[in-house]
């Protein structure tokens, strides 16, 4: 036995089925993870380039800083608490790095937090 419930939509006249709203989350959700991925597949990788040229700016500047202080990222990662592989991977633009470590760099190397991402 089959019950259908219909229910109105508050702001319109449209009627729709208990069921065929039902089927509609099932194929939303399983169509999601195919237009956008899975968090752990590896597709996330895919939107990185919107941030792409921020961190590669960010990561030519800590650099080029950093050797023009005679700075080691050894160095750098003491000065602003933060791990040398860190500091190697906002060199490489392999992570995008928070507001909060921005300002950890931008002070551990004797600069404003601006002049990191001109």
């Amino acid at each position: 036995m089959v019950i259908t419930l219909e229910i109105a939509h508050p702001h319109s006249d449209i009627q729709t089925s208990k069921s065929q709203i039902d089927d509609d989350r099932r194929v939303s959700s399983r169509s999601s993870n195919k237009k956008y991925g899975s968090w752990n597949d590896g597709s996330y990788t895919r939107f990185i380039p919107c941030m792409g040229k921020l961190q590669e700016t960010l990561a030519k500047n800590v650099r080029t800083i950093r050797r023009a202080r005679g700075m080691t990222q050894e160095d750098l990662a003491d000065r602003a608490g933060l791990s040398s592989r860190y500091v190697g991977q906002v060199e490489r633009a392999q992570t995008a790095a928070t507001i909060n470590v921005l300002e950890q760099l931008s002070e551990a190397l004797g600069v404003e937090p601006a002049e990191l991402v001109r």
